[in-house]
């Protein structure tokens, strides 16, 4: 089954983007930063004045104050620029205000808000933490309408923005039914129709050996979304290696007088190679070593047909767009830099046991674990 990665309801505006990069840079080499030979400082330990993380998710770099979505608890954590807790707020629960283990999309600017994909809803509070306002968005799984199961943002032009993931259905025999890809949907203000705007194959391979389900691979994610703060939407072709970015009206950049959203892309500069034979059957390899009874005869079908060079978005405070690459065989994570309003691109490698969350004044932001895996907030310099 082939998708075309944009939907047609922006086809032409795409058509007229940069093509994509050429099979022969498929393995290109960028210009690579490896930072892993460098220190990685602790900003908030493990254990710090409210206890310990629960599971940290997204972090956010704010006029040198750091916030923290401990989503693990379920609640926001406001450090100054020493690392000292300044206020924490929400916890688990389905009341207005509360929040799942599910939640994401942290932003913070005149005030907070978090998007809880489980509760399909988002959550806004003040700088302080009182609670302002519990938005639902989207369809349940009965009414027709597309469930944000990957995400939710909403932008200053009124759009909604929301992401489906993929998904199969099993019966008799093997897959019945789904949909190998996830979605990014808008909605636009004032109009009920919904436009999907991006769609990319996951990284899952379906088997059937009398049980059926499905394992990911380390290929990937055909691709990645994120928000420019409310003004634009930011997908990458994680196999073609271009980025777009779907800018509303009236945000820094764009026309007064433009469509309701305008589209521009970018080549990231390296596209993802092919996923060989020889990719398989190390994945099936790998995938055997962890289920030693599963019976010789198995049937996997619908593979990835590339690696992928955007399984993940980060946006920094300068307006640049990092995607995370599919790497096997390296726990170090590999990122690509891009200018979009330049010639930047390079390859940067971050030290192992670091994980990226942001990326603001000249620094990367991330969670760090130690040799028992315990979580902490960590800092590095980027040059």
């Amino acid at each position: 089954m082939t998708r075309p990665f944009f939907g047609s309801a922006l086809a032409i505006a795409v058509a007229a983007a940069p093509a994509a990069a050429s099979p022969t840079q498929a393995t290109a080499q960028l210009p690579v930063a490896d930072l892993s030979g460098r220190t990685v400082e602790t900003l908030v330990p493990a254990e710090f004045d409210g206890g310990f993380f629960g599971g940290i998710g997204d972090i956010v770099v704010r006029e040198g104050a750091v916030w923290v979505l401990d989503a693990g608890e379920g609640r926001i954590l406001h450090f100054d620029a020493a690392g000292r807790l300044v206020v924490a707020f929400g916890r688990r629960g389905q009341g207005p205000g509360e929040l799942s283990m599910w939640t994401t999309g942290l932003r913070v600017d005149s005030v907070v808000s978090v998007v809880d994909a489980q509760q399909q809803r988002t959550s806004w509070f003040t700088l302080d933490g009182e609670h302002l306002e519990t938005r639902r968005v989207g369809g349940s799984a009965g009414d027709g309408r597309p469930v944000p199961s990957g995400g939710l943002a909403f932008l200053r032009n009124g759009a909604v923005v929301s992401a489906t993931r993929g998904f199969y259905q099993f019966g008799a025999g093997g897959v019945v039914g789904g949909d190998p890809y996830h979605n990014v949907i808008l909605e636009s203000p004032g109009n009920p129709r919904t436009d999907t705007i991006a769609s990319w194959r996951f990284d899952s391979v379906s088997w059937v050996a009398g049980a059926m389900s499905m394992f990911s691979t380390d290929f990937g994610d055909g691709g990645a979304w994120a928000t420019m703060g409310d003004s634009a939407v930011v997908v990458a072709d994680g196999h073609e290696g271009v980025i777009t970015v779907f800018t509303a009206p009236n945000s820094p950049g764009s026309d007064a007088g433009s469509p309701w959203l305008s589209v521009d892309s970018v080549e990231i500069g390296v596209r993802g190679r092919p996923a060989t034979a020889a990719d398989r059957e190390r994945a099936e390899a790998d995938f055997r070593r962890e289920r030693p009874n599963l019976p010789r005869q198995v049937e996997f079908g619908d593979w990835p047909t590339r690696w992928s060079v955007a399984t993940e978005l980060r946006i920094s405070d300068d307006g640049k767009v990092w995607a995370r690459r599919a790497v096997h065989g390296d726990e170090r994570q590999h990122w690509t830099e891009v200018d979009l309003d330049g010639p930047l691109r390079r390859h940067v490698i971050l030290p192992e046991r670091f994980s990226l969350r942001a990326i603001a004044g000249g620094r990367l932001y991330g969670v760090a674990r130690d040799d028992m895996d315990l979580p902490r907030v960590a800092t590095l310099a980027l040059r």
